[in-house]
């Protein structure tokens, strides 16, 4: 509070300066003190992207947080693993991603706010045989995350993950195999096996739009948060070409 008007910071997704705009003016015709970001990266303004400016707003917004009123409750957490990033040395496997954290929450005077941050993490795998000449895939997957207001300092939320850590490497060779086996003096008797092998076909990288209409009861007021994770139900390979049966789960 600030004399008798209560302070909000806005948080939430650079991309959607429009709602940010609507949104400062209507709580501040409420009679709130709002504090909102200083550019908005993902609309225009480039400067951001400076490693430094970076680190700074970064430091500056949370800082903007501890001036808004304290929460009272966590209501909903979102967690997810971005830029990952793999190096690999000598019997060693360099896992580095950050996780991007979403939260809503409600104040004191229960409004709901949300909160979004990014950690850095990193992990060391250790693998036997494993050097710089091999490919590695690195799985990192969410096993428990804990997440509460920190007693300890004010305007401050306590974040605690555990992250498995999952590491696939393959190696390229070069094998001489024995196509054929004689001999013009003795009689020869030779077994055989198959051999797996990891054969890289081609990797492709794309990204296609599903559009829907969906029915759903009649709201009143604001759209909080919304959520989907697409599914995919069925794969099949024809003349070369993948098909795939999805479905979002909302």
């Amino acid at each position: 509070m600030v004399g008798k008007y209560k302070v909000i910071t806005l948080c939430g997704s650079t991309k959607f300066k429009d709602e940010f705009l609507i949104e400062q003016k209507r709580l501040t015709l409420e009679g709130n003190i709002v504090i909102s970001v200083g550019l908005f990266g993902h609309s225009g303004d480039d400067e951001v992207w400076t490693e430094n400016i970076k680190k700074m707003l970064d430091d500056m917004h949370k800082r903007k947080i501890d001036m808004a009123d304290e929460m009272a409750e966590i209501m909903k957490v979102d967690f997810d693993i971005v830029d990952e990033e793999t190096k690999i040395s000598y019997n060693k496997v360099l896992s580095k991603a950050d996780a991007s954290i979403r939260i809503m929450y409600l104040t004191e005077d229960n409004r709901i706010n949300t909160a979004t941050t990014k950690i850095p993490i990193m992990g060391f795998v250790d693998m036997q045989n494993v050097n710089e000449n091999c490919e590695c895939e690195v799985q990192n997957s969410l096993n428990n995350l804990i997440v509460k207001p920190n007693s300890n300092e004010e305007h401050s939320i306590a974040i605690e993950a555990d992250i498995d850590i999952t590491c696939l490497a393959y190696e390229t060779k070069q094998i001489n195999m024995i196509e054929d086996l004689y001999s013009i003096t003795k009689d020869i008797t030779f077994t055989k096996r198959e051999v797996n092998a990891v054969i890289e076909r081609n990797r492709i990288t794309d990204m296609y739009t599903a559009k829907e209409n969906i029915r759903i009861p009649e709201v009143t007021g604001r759209v909080l948060d919304v959520q989907i994770a697409p599914t995919i139900n069925n794969m099949q390979v024809r003349n070369c070409l993948l098909y795939t049966s999805d479905a979002a789960d909302e």
